[in-house]
C-alpha cells in the first residue's frame, strides 16, 4: 500500500481517503482497506500466535511467498540470488535490512 511505512494518518488509495491507524488501513465508512504490517511485526506475530519450529517461521515469511510467486531470485542466500535479508536481534526489533546486498 502506498501508505505502507508512514505514520498514521490520512491517504489516497485509488481516489478515496483512507486512515492509517493500529498498523490497519481504514476507508471513511470504517471498513478494512488494508495493511501496512511491517515484516519485523509480522514474524513477531508468527512466533506469538503459532507454534511452528524456527525453520518453519523463516520459510513461512521467506521461503514460501519466494516459490508461490515465482520469485526464484529471492527467498534465499544462495549464490546467484539477490542477497535480501532482515536482521534482528534477540527481542526480534529489525537492527538491519539488505536489499541486493546493500545495506538499506
Amino acid at each position: 500500500m502506498r501508505s505502507k511505512g508512514m505514520p498514521e494518518g490520512v491517504y489516497n488509495l485509488g481516489g478515496q481517503k483512507v486512515t492509517v491507524k493500529d498498523h490497519q488501513v481504514r476507508i471513511a465508512a470504517g471498513n478494512l482497506a488494508g495493511s501496512v504490517l511491517k515484516y519485523s511485526l509480522a514474524f513477531k506475530n508468527i512466533i506469538k500466535f503459532t507454534g511452528y519450529s524456527l525453520d518453519e517461521k523463516i520459510l513461512i515469511s521467506s521461503v514460501n511467498q519466494s516459490k508461490k510467486f515465482g520469485l526464484e531470485s529471492k527467498g534465499s542466500l544462495d549464490i546467484g540470488k539477490d542477497a535480501d535479508i532482515n536482521i534482528l536481534d534477540n527481542n526480534l526489533n529489525l537492527q538491519k535490512i539488505f536489499s541486493y546486498g546493500n545495506i538499506m
